[in-house]
């Protein structure tokens, strides 16, 4: 008890101690702010890295979007103009072979009209005519036919562009041959109204 009692206040820190006490309190108060500022440049530049990537994904989205949107416009476009070609072509079709039915039904009206030369040639250019149309025809449905059976059915939906480019030569060439027998069978009907000698008598 003598010696508690003997134990006095603890002495005060000097002026130097307290310095040094301070010093290194405002030491770890710099580090410890200069860790939280690192931080929070780590942090920034995550989210910019964030935003950065976000970015890109949503300009990848819109391109894709885009680009989706521009093939589904060019399929469509392409889809009508074959729907478009199909009606076309089955209605020459049935004009075609309307006419050349009506040439060979008149032909033997007309044949006494026409000389030898005229009338063969006349039905040999038809002749021609109508084997360029069928010939194609006939390619045309064997062509389909063999597709559907290995069941590629894109066929039916779309019309390839060489199959459109060589059904304008074809027809082309059934006009071209077919022009001439029809004049010549023009010329037939006129000579037996008349018409020619009724010309030259007022060219007279």
């Amino acid at each position: 008890m003598a010696d508690q009692d003997q134990v006095g206040p603890a002495p005060l820190p000097t002026e130097e101690q307290v310095r040094l006490i301070i010093a290194q309190t405002l030491e770890q108060v710099f580090i410890r702010a200069q860790a939280d500022t690192q931080l929070l440049l780590d942090l920034r530049a995550k989210v910019e890295g964030v935003e950065a990537h976000t970015h890109a994904t949503v300009a990848a989205v819109d391109a894709n979007e885009n680009e989706a949107r521009m093939q589904r416009a060019i399929d469509a476009q392409k889809e009508i103009i074959s729907h478009l070609f199909d009606k076309s072509h089955n209605y020459v079709t049935v004009i075609v072979a309307g006419a050349f039915a009506a040439y060979f039904a008149t032909l033997s009206t007309v044949a006494p009209r026409l000389n030898d030369v005229q009338l063969r040639w006349s039905a040999l250019l038809m002749t021609v005519s109508l084997t360029i149309f069928v010939f194609w025809e006939v390619f045309n449905m064997a062509f389909i036919g063999y597709h559907n059976l290995k069941g590629d059915y894109g066929l039916m939906t779309t019309t390839p562009r060489w199959t459109q480019i060589t059904w304008s030569v074809v027809l082309l060439l059934t006009i071209v041959t077919a022009l001439p027998a029809i004049g010549l069978s023009i010329y037939a009907y006129l000579n037996g109204l008349g018409a020619f000698g009724a010309w030259r008598f007022c060219s007279l």
